[in-house]
């Protein structure tokens, strides 16, 4: 009982992350699957920037005001396809050839 309730807690304080990190694992499958891998970072950016705005969506219904701005989540959009392509360059690079 005690860790049923521990992990419902743990669901609900994360639940912007963990939310996030479904869909854009999602997108990126998704992306792949129909790229057949030859768009790997653009694949990574579509889905860092997906990522980033479920999360900016979940800042946006908790706090409202600045953060339910369109800049925000264009900031949100751009800052993680950033992220998803350099992570997506990262690792597509050889090590020790």
């Amino acid at each position: 009982m005690k860790a049923a309730k521990a992990t419902a807690t743990f669901a609900k304080n994360h639940a912007a992350a963990i939310t996030s990190f479904v869909v854009s694992t999602a997108v990126f499958a998704g992306c792949e699957a129909l790229t057949a891998g030859v768009g790997s970072i653009g694949c990574a950016a579509a889905a860092g920037a997906v990522g980033s705005l479920v999360e900016q969506g979940f800042a946006c219904a908790q706090n409202g005001g600045d953060d339910c701005d369109a800049g925000a989540f264009a900031g949100a959009a751009v800052t993680g396809a950033i992220a998803g392509a350099l992570g997506g360059a990262l690792g597509r690079r050889k090590v020790g050839c």
